[in-house]
């Protein structure tokens, strides 16, 4: 949403044969400057300006060249890209390929974090996290799983998150963290799935982060449920993990615990996928194993940090 106390808002170019410098450049706003604050040129260059108005935040899909409706100096000069001289306020019609609107949810929503689990038989992989100031979690629905292939966009409050708290990120074990800085609190949301308790064999949610150069070795989490079979539906006798694999390369495991697996994904020379999600096989000593589908990537940054 906008947010007044930074100025008004750019709807339109300065009038033709200004000379100016001042486009990228920032400085607060003022009552008595009473101008957008990325402007500090001359007052008679001042570009066209919209009155205060107040607008839900919006999240956009992102893809090359699009514009969202907020204004960019800078870009719409340097780039001649005229769009970016005007606002597109949320109720300003989808019009692709000139304007692509977003999806609105109230403000001030604050962070984003992308839920990755596969708990819930994965229905929540994919989908957006963000935090409502001082009320919930929001979930944006994205559809993921082939039978939702089609399905459109959308946002709800996530039940049993209302919180109250600031930025969202998300954690190994399908949890969900937020700062609650009204009443100094870290709050910490789990996952409560019936499916994976009744299954007496291990369930891995998910590996965290999900993704490393593959020059170097990369420390990991691997979050899940009964993994040493101390949840409610145990196995004849307890187990252990002893490795895991990704894409045919074996990693080792430093320490477990029935919800919890850390570990190192070594070094690799050449990965048989590179920029590409592949499989994390779990394997425990009594034959049993649980499968991450397309769960890890091996990046590729170039040279540049060598």
């Amino acid at each position: 949403g906008w947010n007044e106390g930074y100025g008004l808002a750019i709807n339109g170019p300065p009038p033709s044969g200004c000379e100016y410098d001042g486009w990228d450049k920032s400085s607060y706003a003022s009552a008595e400057r009473g101008m957008n604050p990325f402007w500090k040129g001359e007052e008679k260059c001042l570009p066209v300006l919209a009155d205060d108005w107040t607008d839900p935040d919006r999240i956009f899909q992102t893809f090359s060249n699009a514009y969202h409706g907020l204004p960019n100096a800078a870009r719409a000069r340097n780039m001649k890209d005229d769009r970016q001289w005007y606002v597109k306020d949320a109720d300003a019609p989808h019009d692709p390929p000139r304007f692509h609107q977003g999806y609105p949810w109230e403000s001030s929503t604050n962070g984003i974090a992308e839920f990755r689990g596969n708990c819930f038989a994965g229905a929540m992989r994919g989908d957006l996290l963000g935090a409502k100031w001082n009320g919930w979690i929001w979930r944006v629905d994205i559809p993921y799983l082939d039978e939702e292939e089609g399905d459109d966009v959308t946002i709800s409050k996530l039940e049993g998150a209302e919180v109250g708290g600031l930025e969202v990120v998300y954690g190994p074990g399908c949890s969900i963290l937020t700062l609650d800085y009204t009443y100094n609190n870290l709050k910490h949301i789990t996952a409560d799935d019936e499916d994976a308790k009744s299954n007496p064999g291990p369930t891995a949610f998910d590996i965290t982060p999900w993704r490393g150069n593959y020059r170097f070795a990369q420390k990991i989490v691997i979050g899940g449920y009964n993994l040493n079979g101390q949840g409610e539906t145990k196995p004849p006798k307890h187990r252990k993990a002893t490795k895991f694999v990704i894409d045919g390369v074996e990693c080792s495991i430093t320490s477990q615990s029935d919800t919890r697996i850390e570990g190192v994904v070594p070094a690799v020379k050449s990965p048989a996928h590179v920029e590409d999600l592949v499989d994390v096989v779990v394997h425990f000593n009594d034959g049993t194993k649980s499968v991450l589908p397309d769960s890890w990537l091996w990046a590729d940054p170039g040279d540049a940090i060598n």
